[in-house]
């Protein structure tokens, strides 16, 4: 018989491990909802205070559901609910992960070290003391959210299967067809809007249009200002094509198959294909990207997709593609040399191959030295003329080495200078400063070039003044991210590292993308203005904007009648519609022009009131000239006869298409003017 024996039911003690791990788990859940419960309440008061200061929040009705509530108490309670949604959401998942076993957690102080910059950025460099408050709370606010996603995500498993190759070329595909599809779309959609200008839609179709003549480098204004072989392998597009809707179309595309080369250089460097996704998410999301899109047509944002194609070439040990594309990137325009000499001199210092860091370095200051002095001077017959964008750093007062000092102690010293960085830095999650040698050739460089100038437009990185950066500085992110997950355990920095990313580069798309129908107004360095932002991928919500409206219609209808022959003068956001002919010139005083176009509802911003002014006085004294159409702000005006040709071609169109409504008011409307002037001029 078998002695009983009493079981011992006490409890063993777990062993030290676990014990440190679920302590470990329990500082991360109470980091988590510390980093919530800071991030809601500065959302909260993001979402209630920036409709409440937004300049444009009466002009815009559809801003926010927040700039909807009539009391600001209640305004207050939304916004606060609206700006701790995802934020506890995030909390929730997070407590319910960690308590889960077996949580591997990095230690809180690489968390706390990574974000110790930013942070210290944001507050320092943009102090409350400059009148861009809302700047300040967007920038802390991206920060909070990305933080807090980042160590959800640390604590997270990501399945093996997200990190297939086959998964992520495909949704990589679905996101390039997305990018193409809505900003192809917005950019026709300005287009027929009238929300495009002189400078620079009109000189690029212009440029394309004389080019298809046989005239090459050549616009309406004679010898092209810039040195852009690139020009010349989009010119048989016209041949098919013959409109500058074509252009921003193809402008979209590059951009869209841009983010391949990008995907395969991260995915390469990362060893990770998820990486790859995330990091070329992160580049179509990029609100500089956007904002040039947007920005009529630019050959210069062909350098981004071209640079990616340089480096993948690079690292993939294929020397002769690799000078192949940074021939490319030299064509696209002469200050492209400024990025492939920051390219040569990070593979010098960076990747320490100094003999073929020293030949790219060499090639791009001998096409800078042919370009600038011969080229222009022996070629083109005139002075490089853009000469004076660098006025204070070529002054030969105190020499280059004391211009270039005062110029940087101006741009150091200036607090929206800073700001522009940060709106270079916050959508990339700050990951670029990771690679000291990467960001300071790669990026710091191609920024210099641009702050060190004394045209505000590009030391605020309006439209394609960022086109060399935007390249750069998505490059160092990839190196920052290979530094980053280096320090420690590499799976988990990498999750955190790519949740960082991804948050950042949407939130900083929804608060900095550019608006689609508000024509170069963005000056958020200066002052931010949340009513001009507030949409993600720069989509609208007012689905009648996307139409035009009568007024932009009847435009849209008189210039199809203006004869191919014929010469206009026009104001800047007019003639940019009317290139394709051998004279068209914005408003000039003393000159002899067919027609002479005018609208008052829509002035151009790059118009000259006074000189507009001026000339239209001088157009209506002439007895020459006779009133054409006057209606809704247009004044339009015809010398001697031609009006004929405006009214025969109106006839051959509606014999053609009897149901084109705008092109039979403008005839009723020609006419009637005509009647009008003939009474005038012979009273009964």
């Amino acid at each position: 018989m078998e002695r009983w024996i009493p079981t011992d039911r006490r409890k063993v003690s777990p062993p030290v491990a676990d014990i440190e791990q679920r302590r470990t788990a329990q500082t991360e859940c109470a980091f988590t909802v510390g980093v919530a419960l800071a991030g809601g309440a500065v959302g909260g008061f993001v979402f209630w205070l920036l409709p409440q200061i937004s300049p444009a929040t009466k002009a815009n009705v559809q801003l926010s559901l927040i700039a909807a509530a009539k009391g600001q108490w209640p305004s207050l309670l939304a916004g606060t609910a609206t700006g701790a949604g995802v934020l506890v959401a995030l909390c929730v998942a997070a407590l319910h992960v960690a308590r889960q076993r077996h949580i591997e957690s990095p230690p809180l102080h690489s968390s706390f070290a990574f974000l110790l910059l930013p942070l210290i950025s944001v507050l320092w460099f943009t102090p409350l003391r400059t009148a861009n408050f809302q700047m300040l709370i967007v920038f802390v606010f991206i920060v909070s959210v990305a933080a807090c996603a980042a160590r959800l995500a640390a604590l997270l498993r990501i399945p093996a299967s997200l990190d297939g190759q086959r998964v992520c070329r495909g949704v990589l595909v679905l996101l390039m067809v997305v990018y193409f599809a809505v900003f192809s779309s917005l950019s026709i959609t300005k287009f027929d809007r009238m929300q495009c200008d002189l400078y620079d839609l009109g000189i690029h179709d212009s440029l394309t249009w004389h080019a298809t003549r046989g005239r090459l480098f050549t616009d309406f204004r004679g010898p092209y200002d810039h040195f852009a072989p690139i020009v010349l392998t989009y010119v048989p597009l016209y041949f098919v094509w013959p409109s500058p809707k074509a252009l921003l179309a193809l402008q979209s595309l590059v951009l869209a198959l841009g983010a391949w080369p990008l995907y395969q250089l991260a995915r390469l460097r990362l060893q990770s294909a998820l990486a790859g996704i995330v990091v070329a998410t992160a580049y179509l999301l990029y609100p500089l990207l956007s904002r040039a899109n947007l920005h009529d047509f630019h050959p210069e944002l062909f350098a981004a997709p071209v640079f990616f194609m340089a480096c993948w070439e690079l690292w993939r040990e294929r020397v002769r593609w690799f000078f192949l594309w940074v021939v490319v990137l030299l064509c696209v325009k002469e200050g492209m040399a400024v990025l492939v000499f920051a390219l040569g001199l990070f593979i010098l210092i960076g990747m320490r191959r100094r003999r073929l860091g020293a030949v790219v370095c060499l090639l791009a200051v001998v096409w800078s030295v042919w370009v600038l002095s011969i080229y222009f001077p022996l070629i083109v017959g005139a002075k490089f003329p853009h000469y004076a964008r660098y006025g204070t750093v070529l002054s030969t007062d105190g020499g280059l080495v004391w211009g270039l000092w005062q110029r940087t102690a101006a741009a150091l010293g200036s607090h929206f200078v800073w700001r522009t960085a940060l709106l270079v830095l916050v959508p990339l999650g700050f990951l670029p400063l990771g690679s000291a040698s990467g960001f300071l050739c790669l990026a710091a460089i191609p920024m210099a070039e641009q702050f060190l100038s004394d045209n505000p437009p590009q030391q605020l990185l309006k439209a394609h003044y960022s086109a060399a950066i935007i390249g750069g500085i998505l490059v160092a992110t990839v190196l920052g991210l290979e530094a980053f997950i280096r320090r420690g355990e590499r799976d988990q920095r990498l999750r955190f590292a790519l949740a960082f990313l991804l948050t950042s580069a949407l939130l900083s798309n929804y608060f900095f993308g550019d608006s689609p129908f508000h024509r170069y107004a963005h000056n958020d360095a200066v002052n931010y203005d949340y009513g001009l932002h507030g949409r993600l991928l720069s989509i609208s919500l007012d689905w009648n904007r996307y139409w035009p409206g009568w007024h932009e219609r009847v435009f849209h209808a008189f210039r199809r009648l203006v004869p191919p022959d014929a010469s206009v003068m026009a104001q800047y956001n007019l003639a940019c519609y009317l290139m394709h002919r051998e004279r068209v010139s914005p408003p000039q005083r003393g000159q002899e022009y067919d027609f002479y176009l005018w609208d008052a509802r829509m002035p151009s911003p790059s118009a000259n009131v006074a000189l507009d002014a001026e000339v239209q006085r001088e157009i209506a004294s002439r007895p020459d000239y006779s009133p054409l159409l006057a209606w809704d702000g247009f004044i339009f005006y015809a010398r001697g006869d031609r009006w004929r040709d405006i009214v025969q071609a109106g006839r051959d169109r509606l014999a053609r298409h009897p149901d084109d409504l705008p092109t039979r008011f403008v005839m009723a409307r020609i006419l009637l003017q005509r009647r009008l002037h003939d009474k005038r001029r012979d009273p009964p």
